[in-house]
């Protein structure tokens, strides 16, 4: 388990690859996340297990419309190893 620290670092990481991660939420319960980032179109694949529910996103909407940058920023998103 890699705590992701920013959003450059998950960019790195899902670069033209899923990963599979989670947010850490309260009670140590856990929202996962499988995660793309493809490069040329510079897009976020997110699958959220939890609903399984599918978007593409810019950095900007990640940071917008979804829970995954707040969870960068707070520490509580983290990538399986």
């Amino acid at each position: 388990m890699q705590k992701i620290n920013s959003i450059e670092e998950l960019k790195q990481l899902a670069s033209n690859k899923t990963v599979e991660g989670f947010i850490l939420l309260n009670y140590n319960l856990k929202s996962s996340k499988s995660i793309s980032y493809d490069v040329e179109k510079k897009l976020f694949h997110v699958f959220n297990y939890i609903d399984d529910t599918e978007n593409d996103l810019t950095e900007e909407e990640l940071k917008t419309e979804s829970n995954i940058a707040e969870a960068i920023e707070k520490g509580a998103f983290f990538i399986d190893e």
